[in-house]
């Protein structure tokens, strides 16, 4: 049988082509999900102390009297880091023992929480302060006081041995008659605070609903911390068919706005790093 040349060059494309088809599949950029990529590698955690602790004591010994109170609090961790919240109306006693005139003085007070949080080399750091205002009379005193409370917080959280130490400044004035205060320092187990409801610093990063067009990738994604704290990103970036992909998340709403964070995938689609920033602590995680 006579084959022209024409049609030998015909077949030699056409298994030429067949030969490239799992390749150019292979090489097909993301889509879909999800893509779900589970971290707890100590020198990547990440902490969130909003609605971890809903209470902290006031304790100021000084000049033969002794200051007590518990103050409730209420507060979020955003995704730059930044610790905020305030309460109106916040039921507060304050406890007076010693000195000349001991006795107790209810308050109602307005609740401030104001902070940050960063990290370098697996050591996360805290400072975070509490204030609450308020007037009331204290015992022996004609007439009433602004009153004010307040606790100091700066704080080291070494995610290896999953141990949080540092110093707290407790304080109380009155307008008018005076102030305590003491600083401490103290150690504490990640699993003491908030009644081991703090977690171990593992978040997890979803990838959803990836799309590739051209060398265009679109999608969304989040980032659950191990407190519960849920940051969602609009992801944007670019596919390369023979160096994978990279891509770039978000923050898509006000709380999780400062997580900038870049995924690297290679040509598997396979998550292959993880970098930048959640809630202010450096991450840079190699699955």
């Amino acid at each position: 049988m006579k084959i022209t040349l024409h049609v030998l060059r015909s077949r030699i494309l056409g298994v030429g082509a067949a030969l490239l088809v799992p390749f150019l599949a292979a090489a097909a950029g993301p889509s879909g999900g999800p893509f779900t990529n589970i971290v707890s590698d100590p020198a990547n955690a990440v902490w969130d102390f909003g609605g971890i602790i809903d209470n902290v004591d006031i304790d100021a010994p000084q000049h033969g009297v002794e200051v007590t109170a518990s103050i409730a609090t209420d507060f979020t961790q955003s995704g730059q880091g930044k610790v905020n919240g305030s309460q109106d109306s916040v039921p507060v006693t304050l406890n007076i023992i010693g000195g000349g005139n001991p006795g107790t003085v209810p308050l109602s007070t307005t609740v401030t929480e104001k902070g940050t949080i960063n990290s370098k080399s697996g050591v996360s750091h805290l400072v975070f302060t509490v204030t609450a205002t308020g007037t009331g009379t204290l015992p022996g005193e004609p007439k009433p006081s602004k009153i004010t409370l307040k606790k100091q917080i700066n704080a080291n959280i070494d995610s290896a041995t999953q141990i949080i130490t540092g110093t707290q400044k407790d304080s109380a004035s009155a307008s008018g008659v005076g102030s305590v205060n003491e600083t401490t320092t103290f150690t504490n187990t990640v699993a003491e605070v908030g009644g081991g409801d703090l977690g171990d610093g593992s978040w997890t990063l979803t990838l959803n609903d990836l799309s590739t067009g051209g060398n265009q990738v679109t999608g969304t994604a989040t980032i659950e911390l191990n407190s519960g704290q849920v940051f969602n990103y609009t992801v944007k970036g670019n596919f390369n068919s023979t160096k994978g992909t990279k891509l770039v998340l978000t923050g898509s709403d006000d709380i999780s706005k400062g997580s900038a964070i870049q995924v690297t995938m290679d040509t598997n689609n396979t998550v292959t790093n993880i970098k930048g920033r959640i809630t202010g602590q450096n991450v840079n995680v190699t699955p």
